[in-house]
């Protein structure tokens, strides 16, 4: 999406009903198509000021307790559970899944417009940006994230 770098969210007009939805296809992927063995958390990272997701294994002892979560369309298991410190930080007390997914695509459009996904502290120390991926950032998913069996 290199075409809408440097615009403020307001100039994007068109584009911005695509970034929604690009956006939305994301989530609902990780949300209504879960990985076989796996289920997501999403909890609000303090280091960096902001939501992440986290993969888990459906049999991981660290399971975050919530109240609010996405079944797996199975009907068996979680697809992805919210900590209660993301629904505190956003100001959101729902305990709708589906309003706390609209509120993480809010959350995501300006930097997925910008082509900026690696949430840092600014040089100056006064607070945080997003920023385009570094080869560290690529690292870290590649040696974290991608699990060699998915």
């Amino acid at each position: 999406m290199a075409f809408v770098r440097n615009h403020s969210i307001k100039s994007y007009g068109y584009y911005y009903n695509l970034i929604i939805k690009h956006v939305q296809k994301v989530i609902d992927e990780i949300a209504y198509n879960p990985v076989e063995e796996y289920f997501t958390e999403v909890r609000w990272c303090h280091d960096i000021d902001a939501p992440v997701f986290n993969r888990r294994e459906i049999n991981c002892p660290y399971k975050l307790t919530s109240s609010v979560e996405i079944v797996r369309p199975s009907g068996e298991g979680k697809a992805i559970v919210f900590s209660k410190d993301l629904q505190s930080e956003f100001n959101f007390n729902s305990t709708d899944p589906q309003t706390l997914l609209d509120h993480l695509i809010q959350h995501a459009i300006e930097p997925v417009a910008q082509s900026k996904f690696s949430r840092c502290h600014k040089k100056d120390g006064t607070g945080f940006e997003f920023r385009e991926f570094s080869d560290v950032d690529f690292e870290y998913i590649q040696n974290t994230i991608m699990a060699p069996n998915l």
